[in-house]
């Protein structure tokens, strides 16, 4: 689910209109527009020296989906207690804001408004030069769906922020 952006600016009076308006295709966050150069499938074929990032206290079911993620891609797994700077490296958060700090930093103060069922798959580049891929679902049971939709069909997230129906 992709949001407009509009921009207005003042008119350049040549139309006779007050104000030009400019729609850009983007996905907000903290009301500012964040758009990725690559998506969600790409990132997981193409994206080098990737952690997977699991909350400290989180449910059990995000560590099993952690390390079947792991199995999967090869990448390691640290807790988000172990990472202070997000935005220098390439990370996947498995787990939404509330479990994962990964998750909080890339998503800032936005609130968790998808049903349960559902799951976000959310890339969030930083111009720091690190991205972190945020996969989570509304309950920990379809954080582990999320997870074996990435592992199993990685080419049907072809966006940068997405959300699926996985239980």
């Amino acid at each position: 689910t992709m949001e407009t952006l509009l921009d207005y600016s003042c008119g350049t009076g040549s139309d006779g209109a007050p104000y030009d308006a400019t729609e850009t295709a983007c996905s907000c966050v903290e009301g500012a527009c964040v758009q990725a150069s690559m998506t969600v499938a790409s990132f997981l074929t193409s994206a080098s020296g990737v952690t997977i990032v699991i909350g400290a206290s989180a449910a059990t079911e995000d560590n099993i989906a952690a390390i079947d993620l792991a199995g999967a891609y090869g990448w390691d797994v640290v807790t988000d207690a172990t990472i202070s700077d997000f935005t220098t490296q390439n990370t996947v958060a498995v787990g939404g804001p509330y479990a994962n700090a990964a998750s909080r930093a890339a998503l800032g103060g936005e609130v968790w408004d998808y049903q349960p069922g559902q799951a976000l798959f959310f890339l969030r580049e930083y111009d720091a030069g690190g991205a972190t891929l945020i996969i989570s679902g509304s309950e920990a049971r379809d954080t582990r769906n999320a997870v074996k939709l990435t592992i199993n069909n990685p080419s049907s997230l072809a966006y940068a922020y997405g959300v699926e129906q996985v239980s």
